[in-house]
């Protein structure tokens, strides 16, 4: 998933179901990293939110 920042609710629900896909992802994998990055997005995002 290529995305720098989520700016919208649709954004955060898509990138919400790629983390659900990538859980069991293992550490060194394309996929662990892709999870780390979404889920860095995510964390962003929410903080945003409370702001």
């Amino acid at each position: 998933m290529d995305i720098e920042k989520i700016t919208n609710e649709e954004e955060y629900s898509t990138v919400l179901q790629r983390i659900d896909e990538l859980m069991n992802a293992k550490k060194g994998t394309p996929e662990y990293d892709e999870l780390q990055k979404l889920t860095d997005l995510i964390e962003d995002y929410e903080d945003d939110l409370c702001q």
